[in-house]
């Protein structure tokens, strides 16, 4: 609609605002402004006298004050009266709308209006007043839809930070707006301790980028949130290490599981450990930590002084467990955040979801009416209801990285589908696509026929399993890759890529006897072996 009225003035705006309702999208009157606007269309005038009260809003009776200023211009009314005739209208009451429409017809002859014509203009006012929208309500509206345009065109990253900020505890309009943002070509960061503030903010080295607040972070309160910019900002500086850090919070306010979100959702990763790492030797670090502090609370002098009390104290040991598996890692990760932020699940599935999605999320809007298609995402949300017949349907959000689209399970699909849908796992739909026109804007679902899980598809799809590895990374992993194919035997055959520092690229194929299935257990064995995703490609 904003673009088909292209608006120049504030009035536009106003009127946009007030337009853009079910009554009058669907009673013609967005048209005819429209088309008057850019002189498609006459404008034209009930009366003469109406010229100065209707030119904004070209010809058209938009608002209910309009109708007011009507009634006092043409009839006389006065402002009291005007007010009983626009309720009147409001409410359609048969008796009062005749009584009023004597004192208008009788006002406007008095004002030498023609009988005829002022029969016509109440008509025109009762109708007109059922889709009338309060100006003053509008116009607020329309002067801060202004002004947030302008910022958003002008100062996008702030104003995207501010409006993250705003709605912090609220995971759907953050990832709304993470999507918004990298579509403009922003870059939303994860929480970083050592960078985060409590809102969301913009990096003075790097206006193209927004750094994630850490009050969004659940289960992470203000009070921890103060405390640990406290301690950043206000004492001491930047964090060293993950000990430092550690050290250096009131434990009082920041506890065990404000640290496990954090970890959790990468606020730790600058300290170049495994988040599984961090998050095991948590309890220790914790312990450690708590002891210092009592110890420096004591006032008690240590017995050696200097560098070699600085030696004595307790150290952390961080043993390196390697990292979680992909899906794993991103699974806590959402625990946190609600979303992923560092990468998504979907990544996996790049190769399999070429072959079998017709189309991402997003281009589903330039799909026709019934076309069939199967599109590959994650349920966002799932909701069931009960038919008249007393079946259990389904309405799932399915999301990729693209956006969001909802797919509607009848009876027999959902019945089919229902434990999928029930997982968290990358899922692909297959059904139709159904279009609609609501409020003059274009919508677009799925009527699902059926849905399977990603890695079943995979699974069913994959002929053999391709390694791509240096041989520097493959030597010392020998035992437990074996161990690996011995665990997972089906009928997949294995093709080893392997890179020699001396002549390059060497290929060759493992035993039949080493065929594997290439499932989610054997796929997460590879990246905890390798410590790295797509180490192996399926085809």
């Amino acid at each position: 609609l904003l673009t088909r009225l292209r608006p120049s003035t504030i009035d536009d705006l106003i009127a946009l605002l007030a337009l853009y309702r079910p009554g009058p999208l669907s009673s013609g009157m967005v048209d005819t402004f429209i088309d008057c606007k850019h002189g498609r269309k006459a404008v034209v005038y009930p009366h003469p006298s109406l010229e100065p009260i209707l030119r904004s809003t070209y010809g058209g009776i938009v608002y209910q004050e309009q109708v007011m200023q009507i009634a006092q211009v043409l009839s006389g009314y006065s402002l009291g009266e005007a007010d009983l005739l626009r309720r009147a209208m409001g409410k359609k009451k048969a008796s009062e709308m005749a009584k009023q429409k004597v004192r208008f017809v009788e006002g406007a002859i008095a004002n030498d209006v023609d009988k005829k014509l002022a029969d016509d203009i109440f008509e025109l006012l009762a109708f007109f007043a059922g889709y009338g929208f309060n100006k003053s309500h509008s116009a607020a509206y329309g002067l801060i839809s202004f002004q947030t345009a302008w910022l958003k065109a002008h100062h996008r990253a702030e104003y995207m930070a501010a409006l993250m900020s705003i709605e912090a505890n609220n995971t759907d309009k953050i990832l709304l707006y993470i999507n918004d943002c990298k579509r403009a070509g922003l870059e939303v960061l994860p929480p970083d301790v050592n960078e985060s503030l409590a809102s969301f903010d913009v990096p003075q080295s790097d206006r193209n980028r927004i750094r994630f607040g850490l009050t969004a972070v659940k289960g992470v309160g203000q009070g921890a949130v103060e405390a640990i910019v406290q301690a950043r900002v206000e004492a001491g500086g930047r964090f060293k290490d993950y000990m430092d850090c550690i050290e250096r919070l009131d434990m009082s306010r920041v506890n065990r599981k404000v640290l496990e979100s954090l970890i959790k959702c990468g606020a730790f990763d600058w300290t170049d450990h495994a988040r599984r790492s961090l998050l095991g030797c948590l309890q220790d670090a914790i312990q450690i930590a708590q002891q210092i502090q009592a110890d420096d609370d004591s006032n008690q002098t240590a017995l050696f002084g200097g560098a070699i009390a600085a030696q004595v104290r307790p150290r952390l040991r961080i043993d390196d467990l390697g990292e979680w598996p992909t899906s794993q890692k991103l699974g806590h990760e959402r625990d946190a955040l609600g979303f992923f932020i560092t990468g998504h699940p979907m990544a996996a599935f790049g190769e399999i979801v070429e072959q079998v999605a017709t189309c991402e999320v997003a281009a589903l809007t330039r799909q026709s009416a019934d076309a069939e298609v199967a599109i590959a995402g994650m349920v966002s949300t799932m909701r069931k209801r009960r038919t008249r017949k007393g079946r259990a349907m389904g309405f799932a959000t399915l999301e990729d990285a693209t956006g969001q689209v909802e797919c509607v399970f009848f009876s027999n699909a959902y019945a089919a589908s229902q434990k999928v849908l029930e997982t968290d796992q990358p899922i692909l739909v297959r059904g139709k696509v159904e279009r609609s026109n609501r409020d003059g804007e274009d919508g677009v679902k799925v009527i699902a026929d059926s849905a399977e899980l990603l890695s079943e598809v995979r699974e069913r799809r994959t002929r053999a399993v391709h390694l791509v590895v240096e041989r520097d990374e493959l030597l010392p992993k020998l035992t437990e890759l074996s161990a690996l194919l011995i665990a997972s035997p089906g009928d997949c055959l294995v093709h080893v890529h392997m890179r020699l520092p001396e002549l390059g690229w060497i290929d060759f194929s493992l035993s039949e006897s080493q065929k594997v299935i290439p499932d989610d257990p054997f796929i997460q064995g590879l990246e905890e072996i390798f410590q790295r995703p797509n180490v192996a490609r399926l085809m």
